[in-house]
Order: structure tokens, then C-alpha cells, then sequence
């Protein structure tokens, strides 16, 4: 059953990718298999709100989740002394995962 809320919280999401994926990693780490379910972020956020009193008896409109990230520029990684083909690898998974 929907229920009438006189009031609607407008909320939007801003994610800084690599705090959460470490945050997430540190949480889990005897966990490897635990992936974000980054489907289901959108509903924990929505139902995290409700521990909040001044929103728990307020409609939540989720406006946007944004994730801002960003990869190492080859020539950074050079001077890091990343290995090349590795630091290809990992950022060519990791901006086709952003894209999509």
C-alpha cells in the first residue's frame, strides 16, 4: 500500500567511487566475493533514510546517484613506475564499468 506523504524529501547522491570502493574493500575484505550490488544501492539509500527521524515519516523522491571517479593518466603511472600493461588493464575495465 502507497502511503500520503504531505511532504517529499528531494534527495540526490554524489559517490566518490574510490572512498566507497575502499571503504567497501576495508568492510569486506575477508569477503573477495562480495561485490557492491550497485542495483540495489538506490533502495538502501532510500531505506537508510528512514534511521534518520526527521525524514522517517517523509516521501523520499530520489532525484540521481552520481559517481564521480577518475584513472591515473599514462603519464602519472609512468612516473610511478606502474606496469603499463597492468595499469592499461585496470583502467580499461574500470572506465568500461563506468560507462555503462
Amino acid at each position: 500500500m502507497n502511503k500520503l506523504y504531505l511532504r517529499s524529501a528531494k534527495i540526490r547522491v554524489f559517490i566518490d567511487y574510490w572512498n566507497l570502493a575502499n571503504n567497501w574493500n576495508s568492510f569486506h575484505g575477508s569477503f573477495p566475493d562480495k561485490n557492491l550490488d550497485w542495483a540495489a544501492l538506490p533502495k538502501a539509500i532510500i531505506d537508510a533514510l528512514d534511521e534518520i527521524p526527521q525524514l522517517r515519516n517523509m516521501g523520499k523522491d530520489l532525484r540521481g546517484i552520481k559517481v564521480y571517479a577518475s584513472s591515473i593518466p599514462i603519464s602519472l603511472s609512468k612516473s610511478l613506475n606502474f606496469d603499463e600493461t597492468q595499469r592499461i588493464q585496470e583502467d580499461s575495465r574500470l572506465n568500461d564499468w563506468l560507462q555503462n
